[in-house]
């Protein structure tokens, strides 16, 4: 959790309870007391394997290349949850851009795009029937545009009413370029989370996105009810 101080604390560091206070480049932030676990799912295998991959290329590139990845960080700055923004590192834009593109089996950027994000989706409506009924998402405009893919980030839960799902939310699919609505991604949900049952609450947010530059858009989301018609 990220934390921005005031006039009243200027610093903060060490552990206060079950909290360990801490600060990077970035600001300060606030972790968990809690010792780490390793997880062994195929997922946080690929993702370990994704991010070696990446890293282990930064280590390549030449010193203009590098140069190149930082200019572009200073000229692209990210916005924090708190509204902040934020410079990245070299290594890091080189990283966020290129994260997606490993997961997604594709070649890495050695330089950084040199063209604009793909634009947000106009509209979003989800579907929930797991029965005879629609499932999945329809969206304008369709169809998307030529070599731009959606990134499917979802959850599942039980409980209805689930507000803040921002640390559930995980990377499942994406679709085929210049996809037209809609997009039925029950299949790929149930290989994520298990079958769908009725009265479970599916969070999505989707995000045009493009392979060949790495670049995407803002993401649009919504919730749907899990129903089912005979």
């Amino acid at each position: 959790m990220k934390v921005l101080l005031g006039p009243m604390v200027a610093r903060a560091s060490g552990k206060i309870g079950g909290a360990v206070a801490s600060s990077n480049r970035y600001g300060t932030y606030m972790r968990r007391n809690a010792k780490p676990t390793v997880s062994t799912t195929p997922y946080a295998q690929k993702a370990k394997s994704d991010f070696a991959r990446v890293s282990q290329t930064w280590d390549t590139l030449s010193v203009p290349q590098m140069e190149a990845w930082r200019v572009w960080a200073a000229n692209n700055p990210i916005v924090d949850r708190l509204g902040e923004k934020q410079v990245l590192a070299g290594n890091a834009a080189f990283g966020k851009i290129n994260g997606l593109i490993a997961w997604a089996g594709g070649t890495l950027l050695k330089l950084p795009p040199a063209v604009a994000a793909p634009l947000s989706l106009e509209s979003l409506t989800l579907s929930g029937d797991i029965g005879a009924g629609a499932f999945g998402a329809t969206f304008a405009a369709t169809p998307l545009a030529t070599g731009i893919m959606l990134l499917l980030w979802a959850c599942v839960t039980d409980r209805n009413g689930v507000v803040y799902v921002d640390n559930m939310m995980r990377l499942v699919a994406k679709s085929e370029a210049a996809l037209a609505t809609p997009w039925d991604f029950q299949s790929a949900l149930e290989a994520r989370f298990g079958t769908l049952q009725v009265g479970q609450e599916v969070h999505v947010t989707l995000t045009p996105w493009d392979m060949g530059t790495g670049l995407m858009a803002r993401g649009t989301s919504g919730t749907v009810t899990v129903t089912s018609t005979p």
